[in-house]
């Protein structure tokens, strides 16, 4: 399954998911000699702003006849009142189903506001996770449903960096299993421009959302043995790697499920966030590359499929979400030339231990 964006009308609510989701950062394993650039996630909507009808100025001939005066006439939009809460705004059906919001159009509202209708117990939504939701969003201006994840038979995915202002705001702190009101002034949406011909700029926007997963912060569930001959694993929340007496390189390769989760099993092209750490496995030395745990590099996003090296394309399909996975790869499944930029040399084995915090 891909990332599916929020749309709105054709229009993505505000995401750059692919470039964020599809490309390897610099901190996931490339499958030539450098390590590739990262892309970031954009939140500038793609919209083509929708111009407003524009005032007539028509010609009018005074009875005199002489000349005719030319007066331009002009007409104006008076601003819609600004609302201080939600109390105007009405939400029925029931938690799992398209929701119907009543709002007296043309509304508008002064901040960013949320209500929660139905709270969860799940997991807190914390700044910057990505989360799968259902959706359903409201233009205050016309009081018309603009966008809906329901119709689609399947909730929306994105990280909460990628989305507008508004969204994110509202979102932040909930728990999984919530259903939340939110209301966004145009500052918080699509601003001055708006979004397609559904959103003009200076509108309101007013979402209801039903929290179905989001990203994890660390790994749990059944615990398996590590095979004989393979790096040992340590260490909860950090892994480390060492090599035991009995150590040996192998010429396949080898994938242990360390920690099995519970959540989505991961497709030929899926897209993950994951945290990792990385050696180098010489004849007589195991050497630490790179980790992304506790640093500003992680979790970073990869997807199943090239340029991600051979291992983790292997490697990590049919994993579920929540596991914990160690790799040892020969040179031919991970760097065949070695990776100078790494500092792999020529004929490395490379062990990887990889937390998969999300899968969609």
């Amino acid at each position: 399954m891909k990332f599916r964006p929020l749309t709105s009308v054709g229009v993505a609510l505000g995401l750059a998911l692919a470039l964020a989701l599809t490309a390897c950062s610099d901190d996931a394993p490339g499958g030539d000699d450098s390590a590739s650039a990262p892309v970031e996630a954009s939140a500038s909507p793609a919209a083509t702003p929708t111009a407003e009808d524009q005032p007539s100025v028509e010609p009018s001939a005074d009875d005199a006849g002489d000349e005719a005066s030319v007066e331009p006439t002009e007409e104006s939009t008076p601003p819609i009142p600004e609302s201080t809460d939600l109390s105007a705004i009405t939400v029925t059906g029931e938690p799992g189903t398209k929701p119907v919001v009543t709002v007296p159009a043309p509304w508008a509202i002064n901040r960013s506001q949320n209500r929660v209708l139905n709270p969860g117990d799940g997991a807190l939504v914390l700044p910057g996770d990505i989360v799968r939701i259902d959706y359903l969003g409201v233009n205050g201006r016309t009081g018309e449903v603009f966008d809906n994840s329901y119709d689609t038979g399947a909730p929306a995915v994105f990280p909460l960096s990628g989305v507008v202002a508004g969204f994110a705001k509202g979102l932040t702190g909930q728990r999984v299993g919530s259903r939340v009101l939110m209301a966004m002034p145009s500052a918080d949406g699509y601003g001055d421009t708006g979004s397609g011909d559904a959103i003009q700029g200076g509108d309101s926007l007013i979402f209801v959302a039903e929290i179905k997963a989001v990203s994890r912060q660390s790994v749990s569930g059944t615990v398996a043995a590590i095979p004989d001959g393979l790096p040992l694993v340590t260490g909860d929340l950090k892994p480390q790697v060492t090599l035991p007496a009995d150590a040996r390189r192998q010429d396949t390769l080898q994938v242990v499920t360390l920690i099995e989760g519970d959540g989505p099993e991961a497709g030929s092209y899926a897209q993950l966030q994951v945290n990792y750490v990385e050696y180098a496995w010489t004849a007589d030395n195991l050497t630490q590359v790179r980790q992304t745990y506790g640093t500003g590099a992680g979790p970073v996003y990869a997807t199943l499929t090239t340029p991600t090296v051979n291992a983790w394309l292997e490697g990590l399909a049919q994993v579920k979400e929540g596991s914990r996975v160690l790799i040892v790869a020969p040179p031919d499944q991970a760097y065949p030339s070695g990776n100078s930029a790494l500092g792999v040399p020529r004929g490395a084995y490379s062990v990887w231990v990889v937390d998969v915090l999300f899968v969609a």
